[in-house]
């Protein structure tokens, strides 16, 4: 039986609170946890950049990867991105990689005052 087509993800990396994207940065695709894909950010133009195939679920290949509607996370360097995906074979998908945010969200009540 032929082997079930990756899926292929491509776009830019953009920048976040702790992430400085740069060429060759280790790219990780993940599907419940199951790394199924790696490769590395590239430059072009001034741009960073990645393209990255995610592995179909077959067994004893790539257990626990992709199949019609699992979540893709993706990791750059050591920093997980907010961007998610669900994975298709069909066709190559352009999609731009966005760090999570680091920042800690504070929320301040203040007393109303009235006159």
């Amino acid at each position: 039986m032929p082997r079930q087509a990756p899926d292929t993800f491509f776009g830019v990396v953009q920048p976040g609170d702790t992430l400085v994207p740069t060429a060759d940065m280790p790219v990780i695709a993940r599907v419940d946890g199951n790394v199924c894909g790696e490769s590395s950010t590239q430059e072009a133009d001034g741009t960073i950049i990645y393209v990255i195939e995610v592995a179909a679920d077959e067994a004893g290949v790539s257990d626990g990867c992709g199949a019609a509607g699992r979540t893709v996370t993706f990791q750059v360097g050591d920093q997980m991105m907010a961007t998610t995906a669900e994975w298709d074979s069909s066709d190559a998908e352009n999609l731009t990689l966005q760090a999570e945010s680091q920042q800690e969200t504070r929320t301040i009540h203040l007393p109303m005052i009235m006159r």
